[in-house]
């Protein structure tokens, strides 16, 4: 099992086929982007926010984390535990 956690490992030049990143990983987690920080990219993207401007505003962004099972052998290791019924 291979686990990409966000540190100094990179997924380097990914094969792109159909939408699809091949990579040798099992499972990537990591941060993702948000609406807010794809509007901030593309704000600098198309000349309307000066990259160091986006940079200070992207700082006090919230993060979100991502877990991605990219394999059939990754998902063997989810289970279920509980459920709950909301009222």
């Amino acid at each position: 099992m291979i686990l990409y956690h966000g540190g100094t490992d990179i997924i380097e030049k990914p094969v792109i086929k159909a939408h699809q990143y091949t990579h040798g990983f099992d499972i990537v987690y990591g941060k993702i982007a948000n609406d807010d920080v794809g509007e901030t990219v593309q704000a600098v993207l198309d000349g309307l926010m000066p990259s160091d401007f986006a940079l200070q505003k992207l700082v006090f962004m919230p993060s979100n984390n991502q877990y991605c099972f990219c394999t059939e052998q990754s998902l063997l290791f989810l289970g279920f535990t509980e459920s709950v019924q909301v009222e």
